[in-house]
């Protein structure tokens, strides 16, 4: 991929840039400079170095140009665009108020919903798969004023080669695995921790059993006080039967004394009646009326018989008469008497039948004194009886009862403990056994682990791939930048690229090695193109096209003409910005002017 169009506007010192770079394609560019404000300046000044870094800022952003954000934005200016096309690939990237904006348009379709989506898309597509600013620096934008992969520290080139070659992974990994390790140790510790005691559990079965006895003990006796609180209960019934029987006694006994009064009663009115005199009259009064009976039959018949002889008599008519006459005297004297005894009937009878009354219920309520008397024997026998068996004191067992029953329930309260205790022992012996097993794999797993992480700095099978694959790596830079050299550069020195405590660069001439601080500046310029060319060879990436800021000032004019040609035989787009001169066939020209830079 090889830009074919770049936009500015606002872009530090470019107010606005509009270029069309398919002229370019595939060409050796330099770009040239007129500062219209500070004729004479050595350095220029026009901004040239500005459009390299557009190159670099519209794809990667400011953290990749060494810019603060408030060096981004032309002064005055709110908001700051940069678009770069490559063909049917178009990204843009837009900086205001301190925040980015990052678009990428593939056939004019916006790919990615966020700005993360959208760059990490054109990375995939470019063939990064982790921005950083080595692969930029090291393959894309060669400055030699900046911190190049040659101008850097030992332990900074380390660094770089481990990012570049995204050996960070085995780091990683090695993180991982003892933080891995860190916590199946934590587990180790935890699980030997667990140690088992069997006479615990031992002790514990034996407490719940001699707990378990106590209790039945316990129960037996509660049976015996209960069998015995039955009894006495029972006693104590009885003994309210029993005054519940004094009571009916003494009730019957009151009933009965007042039965012995009414017969009393009976008696004295019985004794008033004169049955002899109301017999005597009834008698009496029996024979007037066969006397009256008789004489009636006298006065009205001819005959009449002697009481004594019995002789029948005849009379005449006065004889009859007069015999009925005095027949009539002595009835009206009968009759009288006879009302007298009718009326003294009348009065006996009364009594007679009041008599009767009485006399009835005499005989009633002398049967049931009688029944009373009879039902009072076996009674005040039962009495005795009763008296004989609750002689003896009856003791109160529930305040026993109640304090073995209270005793049997924390005894049962205990056991319940125990129960768990035992519960809770048999299943600790359970997880013993488990933890035994998993110990076993957590071992296994702690020597995995050892076996590829290590517990120091540099043990380990991941440090050692790490090492073996950086110590690859190395070889092949040292054998891409030496036949660079000697291949493009035709010189017959070397480079011999070291890992140590970190990475050292030697220029080795006639088997002595020279380190970077003691190399000329061409020398040095050297190193660093090829180093630069190998990089890229070793980590490509779909972006063709180099960017060459004040590199050429060390060397000298056979070894610019050299560089040059060498450019025009390596693929993509080259941007070369030099302060001394030097001869392109193509070059893009900039003019400064109030403090803007704009095109030609």
């Amino acid at each position: 991929m090889t830009p074919t169009y770049i936009y500015l506007k606002n872009f530090k010192s470019i107010k606005e840039l509009e270029l069309d770079l398919t002229p370019y394609l595939n060409r050796t560019v330099l770009i040239n400079g007129d500062n219209l404000d500070e004729e004479g300046c050595s350095s220029n000044r026009t901004g040239k170095s500005n459009f390299l870094k557009a190159l670099i800022w519209i794809p990667f952003g400011i953290s990749q140009i060494d810019d603060v954000s408030d060096e981004i934005t032309l002064y005055g200016e709110k908001e700051t665009v940069g678009i770069l096309r490559f063909d049917d690939r178009e990204i843009e990237r837009k900086f205001k108020n301190g925040s980015q904006v990052f678009g990428y348009r593939v056939h004019g379709q916006s790919i990615g919903e966020s700005n993360k989506d959208a760059q990490q898309a054109f990375f995939n597509d470019i063939g990064i798969t982790n921005k950083n600013s080595s692969i930029i620096r090291n393959g894309l934008y060669l400055n030699n004023n900046t911190n190049t992969f040659i101008g850097q520290t030992a332990t900074q080139r380390l660094q770089t080669l481990v990012d570049w070659f995204d050996l960070i992974k085995y780091d990683d990994a090695i993180e991982r695995t003892r933080d891995f390790l860190k916590v199946k140790k934590s587990e180790q510790v935890s699980l030997e921790e667990k140690k088992f005691n069997e006479a615990d559990l031992a002790t514990a079965k034996e407490g719940y059993k001699k707990l378990k006895e106590k209790i039945e003990r316990n129960k037996e006796v509660l049976i015996k006080l209960r069998k015995n609180q039955q009894t006495f209960d029972n006693l104590a019934n009885k003994q309210r039967e029993l005054q519940d029987s004094l009571k009916l006694y003494q009730e019957k006994k009151n009933g009965n004394a007042k039965i012995e009064t009414a017969r009393a009663n009976i008696l004295t009115v019985c004794l008033s009646f004169d049955e002899e005199n109301y017999i005597k009259t009834c008698n009496e009064r029996q024979a007037l009326a066969v006397e009256i009976s008789s004489l009636y039959q006298q006065a009205n018949k001819a005959t009449w018989k002697c009481p004594k002889c019995q002789t029948m008599l005849m009379f005449d008519d006065k004889l009859i008469e007069f015999n009925k006459q005095a027949i009539m005297e002595k009835l009206a004297g009968l009759d009288t008497r006879n009302s007298q005894l009718s009326e003294k009937l009348k009065v006996l009878e009364i009594d007679r039948q009041k008599f009767i009354s009485l006399q009835r219920e005499y005989i009633y309520n002398k049967s049931i004194a009688d029944q009373v008397l009879y039902d009072l024997a076996p009674l005040e026998l039962k009495i005795k009886e009763l008296e004989g068996e609750t002689a003896k004191d009856i003791k109160d067992y529930s305040k026993e009862i109640k304090n073995l029953e209270l005793e049997i329930d924390t005894l049962n309260r205990q056991l319940g403990n125990i129960e768990n205790i035992i519960e809770s022992l048999i299943k600790q012996k359970m997880e013993n056994e488990i933890a035994k097993k998993k110990l076993i794999e957590i071992n296994k797993l702690i020597g995995f682990s050892l076996l590829w992480a290590g517990e120091r700095q540099r043990s380990g099978l991941f440090q050692e791939l790490k090492s073996l694959k950086l110590s690859k790596s190395i070889s092949n830079l040292n054998l891409i930048a030496n036949n660079i050299l000697t291949s493009l550069f035709m010189i017959d020195s070397e480079l011999s690229i070291e890992i140590n405590k970190g990475v050292d660069i030697f220029q080795v001439t006639t088997g002595m090695k020279h380190p970077i601080s003691s190399m000329t500046g061409g020398e040095k310029a050297r190193a660093a193109f090829a180093v630069a060319l190998a990089l890229n060879k070793i980590y490509s990436t779909e972006l063709e096209y180099l960017l060459i800021d004040e590199f050429f000032s060390a060397l000298d004019q056979r070894g610019m003409e050299v560089t040059i040609d060498i450019l025009n035989k390596v693929n993509g787009t080259k941007f070369i910005v030099s302060h001394v001169p030097v001869e392109a066939e193509y070059s893009i020209n900039l003019i400064k002017e109030k403090g803007i830079t704009r095109l030609a």
